[in-house]
């Protein structure tokens, strides 16, 4: 699902989590595309207002490189929802 097109009709509706793919920007992603997706997913809460909780879809796999889960705390910590 489109979370961008989702947010635009429903975000007062909506309370979205676990947007950042643990079987392909997790696993498989560089620190710095988990880092432009956390920010991705800030954006649905400032230009639509959406309720949003940045999380891993699932489990994170065991092959994480700790070098983005570092990226997905430390980007998370740095944005500001007020």
């Amino acid at each position: 699902m489109d979370a961008g097109e989702l947010t635009r009709r429903h975000a007062r509706q909506l309370g979205l989590s676990g947007m950042v793919g643990t079987q392909a920007t997790m696993t498989f992603g560089t620190a710095e595309e988990v880092r432009r997706r956390v920010r991705e997913i800030a954006t649905l809460h400032r230009d639509h207002g959406a309720r949003v909780m940045i999380a891993p879809t699932h489990v994170l796999e065991p092959d994480a490189p700790l070098a983005n889960i570092l990226a997905l705390v430390e980007e998370s910590k740095a944005i500001s929802f007020s």
